[in-house]
């Protein structure tokens, strides 16, 4: 059983994609006149939230621009994001047996604790790497190795559960063992193909397996 847990936010943990292009496209509307489809909004993933606004507004009105997205973000988030199903389930299970946990996440640092606040989640997380507490994101294993080394945990006992490709290489490259969540993944053959240590397709399958494990380390610790 891992005695640590990474897990990225969106798409793995919750449903939040809408809130993200909805602000976005907010922004872009009010600044710009124009609108992006999602899939021209996942091409800008990688960044925080500001990185990503800095890419489609004029320099000096950034700063206005950025904080039209965090209170259009607040303001709408409950219509637009949930809790995947069982997931908070299973981030309860795993707490109570103990288990270290930390979300790393490209997403900037307010909209992350906005998210965990509203959801009810922040109180699982020991440790919370954004996309603005590091200067390479993933699939850098930067952001990975910062979560370890605030929870003093060891990549040989760490398990990275992720949607994308880049969370699959920033586990890789950090020596960290990973899980994909395939349940809302935009890139399932492309993750199943990298032939992952464990691959999850719905959150009852890691629910199970999550029990399972913390059983066997009960029996072990005996």
């Amino acid at each position: 059983m891992y005695s640590c847990f990474l897990f990225d936010l969106d798409n793995t943990l919750i449903i939040s994609e809408p809130i993200i292009f909805a602000s976005l496209n907010h922004v872009s509307q009010k600044y710009t006149g124009k609108v992006y489809t999602p899939d021209q909004i996942r091409g800008m993933y990688g960044p925080p939230e500001s990185g990503m606004i800095a890419a489609i507004v004029k320099k000096d009105v950034l700063p206005e621009a950025i904080e039209s997205f965090y209170q259009f973000y607040e303001t709408h988030h409950q219509e637009h994001v949930q809790i995947i199903s069982g997931m908070d389930e299973a981030l309860k299970k795993l707490h109570a047996a103990g288990t270290s946990m930390a979300i790393i996440t490209g997403k900037g640092r307010r909209s992350t604790e906005t998210t965990l606040r509203l959801l009810g989640l922040r109180q699982f997380f020991a440790a919370m790497i954004t996309g603005e507490d590091v200067k390479r994101w993933k699939p850098d294993p930067e952001p990975a190795l910062l979560a370890l080394h605030i929870l003093r945990k060891s990549a040989a006992d760490t398990l990275f559960m992720g949607d994308q490709l880049a969370d699959l290489g920033c586990a890789r490259s950090a020596g960290i063992h990973f899980a994909a969540a395939l349940w809302e993944s935009f890139q399932v053959e492309r993750l199943v193909a990298e032939k992952p240590e464990w691959i999850f397709r719905k959150p009852d399958e890691f629910y199970v397996w999550i029990e399972r494990e913390i059983e066997l380390r009960i029996k072990n610790e005996k």
